[in-house]
Formats: C-alpha cells, sequence, structure tokens
C-alpha cells in the first residue's frame, strides 16, 4: 500500500489494482490530473490485497487489470458484487469485457478502459464521473495541482511540465521548468524533502504532458510479455500522431481499429502466421510499425474505392500482416519499390537478394498450406510488388493485368514505407509527385491513387 486513506468524507476514494509498478505511476496521476475534485488513491498489486483493501475502506472507483500476479480482475470484481459493494468497477487491461463475458458481466462493469489507450479512455470516464460529482465535492487549492512522483520523473527521463514543490503544506514553489533533463544520481539527496510533495499544474502543458505519458505507457506495455495481437493495437496508438500528420484524423485513424482486432483475432489461431509474427526482430518495432501503418491505410483508401466493402477490407488487412511470411530480414522490408531494390542490391549478397526477389511467391505457397486458407489473399501476396509499365516483380504485369485489390495493396504498401522512412519531414507533395512520375494514376492503381491525392491534397 503506497498511500494511506484519509478520513475526509468528501474526498473520492479510488483503488487501483496494477502489478506494473512504472504504469500504475502514471495510471495514477492521470487519475489525479481528470478528475476536477479531491482524490486520494491507494494501491494494490493483487487481487488477495485488493480485497482485503475493499473489505475495510469504503472504496468509490476500482480500476483493475485482468492479469495479475496472483488472480485475475474478475476475482476483484466478484469481491464487490457477492459483498454488495457500492464500488464501481473499471477494468483497466489490454483486454476486454467481451473476451470473458462470463468473467466481466456487461451489467457489473461500470466503465471499460482499453490499454494502451489508457488516457483517452480515462478523458471518456471522467467527463461522466466530473459532471456527477461536480456539484458535491470538495475542492482546495491543492486541487489546481497534479501530484508527481519521483520515481515516474525519473522513469520519464526529463521533467513533462513545470514541477512545483509543496511546502508547508500551503504553498506550491516551481522548482524545476518543462523539459529539464533528470539526472537519476541526483535525486537520491533529495528524496526525504520531495517525497509525496512534488506537484504540476493542473493545466499546464496539458496536450504535451498528456502525450509524454502516452508515450510511456506505450513503451512499458511493448516491453511486457504480452500477445502480438496487443502489441498491435498498442502499435496502432502510437502511429495516430503520425497518422495525423499525413492528414488521417484521430478519428478515421479509431475506425480502423475494429477490422484490424478482428483479422488478429482470426490470425493467432494459425500457429505458422503467428510463429512469424512472433519471430520478427522488430528492429525498432519497423516490421510492426509498418504492417499496422499499411493496414491502416488500407483501410481507410479502400472506403474511398470501388473495393469498399467489409470482405475486401479484412482480405487485405490480412494481407498487410502476412505480406513477409517467408522472409524474416528487417533490411528487405525498408525497401520502398523495386527501383529501390535495384539502387540497393549491392548491399545485398546473391543469396539474399535471390530470397528478396521470389518472397512473394513463396509467401503465396506457404499461405496455401494453412489448415483454412483465406481466398483472395495469395493472389494479393503474388501481386504484391507489382508496378505500372511492368517494373515490379516477381511476374512484371503492368497495371492493367493487376488486380484491384493488388493494385491497391501495392500503393498503400509503397506509401506505408515512404511515410516510415521519412517520419516528421514527410512532405505529401514528395508522395504525390513519386506517384505521378511512376504512373500511379493508371489503369488499375488509379482509385487507390485518386483516394491517397484526395487526402495529401489537405495537407499541400
Amino acid at each position: 500500500m503506497d498511500q494511506l486513506i484519509k478520513p475526509e468524507a468528501n474526498i473520492l476514494k479510488i483503488l487501483i489494482v496494477e502489478d506494473n509498478d512504472a504504469l500504475l505511476e502514471i495510471l495514477s496521476m492521470l487519475i489525479n490530473h481528470h478528475f476536477e475534485t479531491l482524490v486520494e488513491t491507494i494501491h494494490s498489486p493483487t487481487a488477495k490485497l485488493a480485497n482485503t483493501i475493499l473489505a475495510t475502506h469504503k472504496i468509490d472507483y476500482c480500476f483493475c487489470d485482468h492479469q495479475l500476479i496472483d488472480d485475475l480482475g474478475s476475482d476483484v470484481l466478484n469481491f464487490i458484487i457477492l459483498n454488495k459493494l457500492k464500488t464501481k468497477f473499471i477494468l483497466c487491461s489490454s483486454f476486454t469485457p467481451e473476451m470473458f463475458p462470463l468473467n466481466y458481466p456487461k451489467d457489473k462493469i461500470f466503465f471499460n478502459i482499453q490499454k494502451p489507450d489508457i488516457s483517452e479512455g480515462l478523458e471518456q470516464l471522467f467527463l461522466k464521473i466530473n459532471q456527477a460529482n461536480s456539484s458535491n465535492k470538495e475542492k482546495s487549492q491543492h486541487n489546481d495541482y497534479v501530484p508527481l512522483s519521483l520515481n515516474l520523473l525519473i522513469s520519464l527521463g526529463k521533467m513533462p511540465s513545470d514541477v512545483y514543490l509543496l511546502k508547508d503544506n500551503t504553498v506550491f514553489e516551481k522548482i524545476y521548468s518543462k523539459g529539464e533533463n533528470i539526472d537519476p544520481k541526483a535525486w537520491d539527496k533529495f528524496e526525504t524533502i520531495y517525497l509525496n510533495k512534488l506537484f504540476a499544474k493542473r493545466h499546464d502543458h496539458n496536450d504535451e504532458m498528456i502525450n509524454e505519458l502516452d508515450k510511456a505507457i506505450n513503451q512499458i506495455l511493448a516491453n511486457e510479455n504480452i500477445p502480438i495481437d496487443r502489441k498491435i493495437l498498442a502499435t496502432h496508438s502510437q502511429l495516430k500522431e503520425l497518422v495525423e500528420m499525413i492528414g488521417i484524423t484521430p478519428t478515421m485513424a479509431e475506425m480502423t481499429k475494429a477490422i484490424i482486432s478482428e483479422v488478429l483475432a482470426k490470425i493467432i489461431t494459425e500457429p505458422i502466421i503467428l510463429k512469424f509474427l512472433s519471430n520478427c526482430q522488430f528492429n525498432e518495432n519497423y516490421e510492426l510499425r509498418l504492417y499496422t501503418l499499411h493496414s491502416i491505410l488500407i483501410s481507410i483508401i479502400a472506403k474511398k474505392t470501388e473495393l469498399d466493402s467489409h470482405q475486401n477490407i479484412y482480405r487485405l488487412v490480412y494481407a498487410a500482416f502476412v505480406q513477409d511470411i517467408s522472409m524474416i530480414e528487417p533490411r528487405f522490408q525498408k525497401i520502398i519499390d523495386h527501383k529501390d531494390f535495384l539502387e540497393k542490391k549491392n548491399e545485398f549478397s546473391a543469396d539474399e537478394q535471390s530470397l528478396y526477389l521470389n518472397h512473394p511467391t513463396q509467401s503465396q505457397l506457404i499461405l496455401n498450406q494453412l489448415e483454412d486458407p483465406l481466398y483472395g489473399v495469395d493472389r494479393i501476396i503474388k501481386e504484391q510488388h507489382e508496378m505500372p509499365n511492368k517494373l515490379g516483380f516477381p511476374n512484371q504485369i503492368n497495371e492493367i493485368e493487376i488486380s484491384p485489390m493488388g493494385a491497391l495493396f501495392n500503393l498503400t504498401g509503397i506509401w506505408s514505407r515512404f511515410i516510415l522512412k521519412n517520419e516528421k519531414s514527410f512532405h505529401p507533395q514528395d508522395f504525390l509527385d513519386y506517384m505521378e512520375s511512376n504512373n500511379f494514376h493508371h489503369g488499375r492503381f488509379m482509385d487507390a491513387y485518386n483516394g491517397i491525392k484526395s487526402i495529401l491534397l489537405t495537407q499541400v
């Protein structure tokens, strides 16, 4: 138990059941940040301790993970139900109640926050809670400030906002400025002075601070031993900021999560695909980012073409995650198109060149060996590097001979690599010029070209 609950009747009492210390620190800060009332938090890493706390304290809200050190979050929920407690249960996990309907009955769950989108979920939750409680909960000068912990600041590596020291329990004095780097060694001698006395202003550098915490959350989850589908959804959240830069709004990006989640549920049942994704080196998470970004772009561009159907988008997204199933080599994944390969081919041995040039065919063969192959995906994979004017491979077909799905898949794949290569220096006009100079505005590439162009022109 990190903090003792104070006896004041008008303070909201919140139990956080989370066994990851770093994530707990961030979650506690975000809870304090969003509430517009006085809040007292108490922490538990286990279901057993959580139930003891619930039995001995009046808890208003319980934020609980699904997988805990000793048991499941549903054991905490069952304790609340069996003892007829008024505590509102909030599942805060990579898993959702829909995945375990018997463990988490809908009518017993007050709210669900799915990791890694913690800050977004908290914002929605607290809008509802604050409206209900703002009129009858105590406020004070302290409520203008959000508690910070030494461990959190050290883990972030720099100050997420201006930092204030609470002196004599009455005065807040600024002691550090936003962006100042933190030397962990320098904190030891101050620990007794600063312990539980560091704060940030509630609305100071608000968006920037939340953004830093979001990044920290995603990094924590990426380092955890969580299933590959959960890692991919964490990557999806990380990419929202990047795609917004190219003209795709957060709302548009969020809408793609449902179809991607549906495809992932299928993929993880196929041992061959699961093994491939698990064995990827994820060098700087490039492969994970590429496949996820590609599926986001596919989902959005397909809706602007005649391929706008659930079945077509499902197949295309599926193909995005298996496109390199015969080849685990990060250097190859970064190649933009066949022209880029020809310019770099001397960097690879003869065997490596053969592996790359044959991987569409080999990947097609592997997919056809699956116990339940998805119809149409094999052709998309076979055509994944074909280009206009027969300048692609392996069959050197032109812009008329390629299938509509193959054309959309290829151009969005090139766009994905183009974005990841340039990141924040990406300029929409550069990719518009690339598409036109390579004749993607002809034949069956035209629909995808027009869809991409309509988005990029909003940023030019």
